[in-house]
């Protein structure tokens, strides 16, 4: 007799999701217990070829997460708590795209993008048998608050990118050159530090509500951190570039840190610290990036002239032919004007 079509879909193995497991991690383990591979595992379950060139964990199809709901039993929320779409949710700003603190790691193997760092992980938690977490895909987490180590991403003895839909729970090894990562030592320490600090403020609201309280205020998890980005453009050209490397996504971990480091100095002291460098290097008048500058640092730098979104301006608009020109419009206006711009723009005029 043949079973049900609920009951023919049910996966004979099904392993608990571990705490705070990234879903490509526990479809990996999945495939391990069921003795396959995950493509294997994902044609013949999930219906779903191309399972192990997509970001399963940003951007989960719905008729992946239905079908395996219905092969695993779990519950919906359980599933899509191991996607990272309560994270993409907080992480969505209104003033223009995401800076490099207020974007998603990109995974490592992917159709358009293969072998790209990006995915972080703790080596002792991978030791332990923890799995991949779903903290770690953010940009701002740097450091895993269970064993005081910074985290790395890329093997620590070729520095070929982290891949989490591959099985660590027999043996952590890189594959690429099969070092085992048992014996490496981690980089301790960060617990002290200004970027930990950042860190655990900012992975604090992401897991809650999305609001960050700066200066008394609440703010929006996704403008503040344009607003950060903002403020460490605005570092940069106060002179300090050497704490604030150019923002190229994805940054490596290292550079990252460096971020986070520095911007805990800047909010240490925030705005007062802002101001005084303005004043002392005399940029009083607009030193504002653009109009994906958010309100809040807009309000606290209110002291500063002009301090509205910068409007380019051309030769044109300040030109009192080319405006009597656009008012009146006599005969042939249309090539004077043309004539008039080519003039403005010190080149000879053509036959």
């Amino acid at each position: 007799m043949s079973p049900s079509s609920s009951e023919g879909n049910r996966w004979a193995l099904v392993p608990a999701p571990k705490r705070d497991e990234l879903l490509s991690a526990w479809l990996c383990r999945c495939a391990a217990v069921h003795g396959q591979s995950l493509h294997c595992f994902a044609f013949e379950h999930l219906r779903a070829r191309a399972l192990p060139y997509r970001d399963v964990d940003a951007f989960p199809p719905e008729s992946l997460l239905e079908a395996i709901e219905q092969g695993s039993g779990l519950e919906s929320s359980a599933v899509r708590s191991m996607t990272l779409l309560p994270y993409r949710e907080h992480l969505k700003s209104s003033a223009g795209k995401p800076e490099a603190l207020g974007s998603l790691l990109p995974l490592t193997h992917t159709a358009r993008a293969k072998f790209r760092n990006g995915q972080q992980a703790c080596v002792q938690c991978l030791v332990e048998g923890r799995g991949y977490r779903r903290a770690w895909r953010l940009p701002f987490v740097v450091a895993c608050d269970l064993h005081d180590a910074w985290l790395i991403d890329a093997c620590p003895a070729c520095d070929s990118p982290l891949d989490p839909k591959q099985n660590t729970d027999l043996r952590p090894t890189c594959a690429y050159c099969y070092v085992d990562w048992g014996v490496r030592s981690a980089r301790e320490g960060p617990f002290f530090s200004g970027a930990f600090q950042v860190q655990q403020w900012l992975l604090q609201a992401i897991e809650g509500s999305g609001i960050v309280e700066i200066d008394g205020a609440p703010v929006a998890l996704a403008d503040a951190l344009k607003g950060f980005a903002f403020l460490l453009r605005l570092d940069r050209r106060l002179g300090r570039a050497e704490a604030t490397p150019q923002e190229q996504a994805p940054l490596r971990i290292t550079q990252r840190m460096g971020l986070l480091q520095r911007l805990s100095d800047l909010l240490a002291a925030w705005p007062q610290s802002v101001l005084a460098d303005c004043s002392r290097l005399d940029l009083p008048r607009n030193p504002f990036g653009g109009e994906d500058c958010p309100a809040w640092v807009l309000e606290a730098l209110s002291e500063l002239r002009e301090v509205r979104p910068h409007v380019r301006r051309t030769r044109e608009d300040d030109d009192p032919v080319l405006a009597k020109l656009r008012l009146h419009r006599p005969a042939n206006w249309r090539s004077r004007y043309a004539h008039r711009l080519v003039r403005l723009a010190g080149r000879p005029r053509g036959r």
